[in-house]
Order: structure tokens, then C-alpha cells, then sequence
């Protein structure tokens, strides 16, 4: 009796666990990203600099004290060139790790920058969230290639650079009229306001070029092509 009670004890813990674990992630552009998750920048250098924002999210009812580490820096300069902004204090690349409280409940948006970056060139870095059970990995990578053309975001392991939706898609917005171009029938379209406000989200008509009459009012906007579930572009327009 006494081993069952302990096994039962002992399974209990596990699954307790393994459930706490999935309650801190990182955030980008409201989607929750997987552990070991690949973030993909390909923008200005002057976007890197100034910084580059990401939440992290703490499901759990309590607050949460972490330690936020960097590892595996790469950049072209061979220079420890990637920074990061936690709650109040912008660290300089130097810092590997610093310590963070996240409240419960609670999703929290920090910058992530580039101190220098050439006109073209690439910098990378994991940063990981631990805190107790609690854990959470995120690899970033920043690449600017002086070519506007292909600017956007990718989640996942492909290079923002070679990411064929990233190269083809486009949106711009003027008069409240949203024009999509490049993305294909049932994908999904966000379009978030700086507050992080969904302003609109529907599916894709047809393939090809698409408009859509959103009425939305002045203002910078991202717009964010989804499939199955993942972002597959992000752009950011602007409505004057």
C-alpha cells in the first residue's frame, strides 16, 4: 500500500510537472511559439538597433521568478553583437543572463536588438527563460540584406532570406482598403494595431491578388499571413 501511494504521488508530480512546463513561452505577434522555436528577422538594420519586440507569457496563475539566458551567438562581425531589453533595463550584449518576474496571467513584450549590424549581415542567438519547472527556448535570428523587398518575419527553421511566402507575399493598405498579394485561398490574414489589438482577422478568398474593405482608421498596422496555425509572413503597413 504504502509503494502504490508513493507511485501514485510520484505520477502526480510528473504530470504536474510536465503541465507547468507549457505555462511560460515565448510570444511574437500574439502566437505562442513551441519550445525550441526559430524566429527569423529579415528587416532595416536601423529596426535591429532600435530594437526588435517579443513577448514572453506566463500562463500560470502565480508569479513566476526567471533567470533569461543567451547562448550560441553568432554574427558576422564575430563580435558579440545581440542585446536585450528586460522589463526596464536594456542590457548590452556582453550580459548573458539577468534575472526576471513575470506576474501570473500576465504576457510581457521585451526588445531584442543588434547593437551594430553591417548593411548586410546576419546575427543570431538562443535565449532561453528558466524558472523552476518553467522553461522555454527561443532562437532569433536578425539577417539584413539592404533588399526591402523581401522584409518579414518567418516562424520556423527556414531562413527569412530563402523563405519563398516571404519573397512573394505583400500588403498594403490605403483608404481603409487592404490589398494582399501572393497568398493563397484558405490562409489566414491578422491585421494588428500597436497596441497588439486584432483589427480584423479572415480567411483568404481566392489565390492571387485580393483587396478587402477593413475601414480601418490612421495608423501603423502588421499584417500577418497564418497557416495551419503558423505564421508564414508579417508585414508592417501604414494607413495615413
Amino acid at each position: 500500500m504504502k509503494i502504490r501511494k508513493f507511485t501514485s504521488l510520484l505520477a502526480m508530480m510528473l504530470v504536474g510537472a510536465a503541465s507547468s512546463m507549457a505555462q511560460l513561452s515565448w510570444v511574437y505577434n500574439g502566437e505562442t511559439l513551441a519550445d525550441g522555436e526559430t524566429l527569423t528577422v529579415n528587416d532595416e538594420a536601423t529596426t535591429f538597433t532600435t530594437g526588435f519586440y517579443i513577448g514572453i507569457s506566463n500562463e500560470s496563475s502565480n508569479a513566476i521568478n526567471c533567470t533569461i539566458s543567451k547562448s550560441n551567438v553568432t554574427s558576422d562581425s564575430g563580435l558579440d553583437m545581440l542585446g536585450m531589453c528586460i522589463g526596464q533595463n536594456c542590457l548590452p550584449p556582453t550580459t548573458t543572463s539577468t534575472e526576471y518576474t513575470i506576474a501570473g496571467n500576465t504576457v510581457d513584450s521585451h526588445a531584442f536588438h543588434v547593437q551594430w549590424l553591417m548593411p548586410t549581415g546576419q546575427t543570431s542567438g538562443t535565449f532561453t527563460i528558466n524558472g523552476g519547472f518553467y522553461s522555454a527556448t527561443l532562437n532569433l535570428v536578425f539577417i539584413c540584406d539592404d533588399d526591402p523587398s523581401n522584409n518579414g518575419v518567418t516562424i520556423g527553421s527556414g531562413s527569412g532570406v530563402n523563405d519563398i511566402a516571404a519573397k512573394e507575399c505583400s500588403a498594403s493598405l490605403q483608404n481603409g482598403m487592404l490589398t494582399i498579394a501572393g497568398a493563397s485561398a484558405g490562409q489566414q490574414i491578422r491585421v494588428i494595431d500597436l497596441t497588439g489589438r486584432v483589427a480584423a482577422t479572415f480567411a483568404v478568398a481566392n489565390d492571387g491578388t485580393q483587396r478587402y474593405d477593413l475601414g480601418l482608421g490612421k495608423g501603423i498596422y502588421l499584417v500577418a499571413i497564418q497557416e495551419n496555425g503558423r505564421t508564414q509572413y508579417v508585414q508592417k503597413v501604414i494607413a495615413r
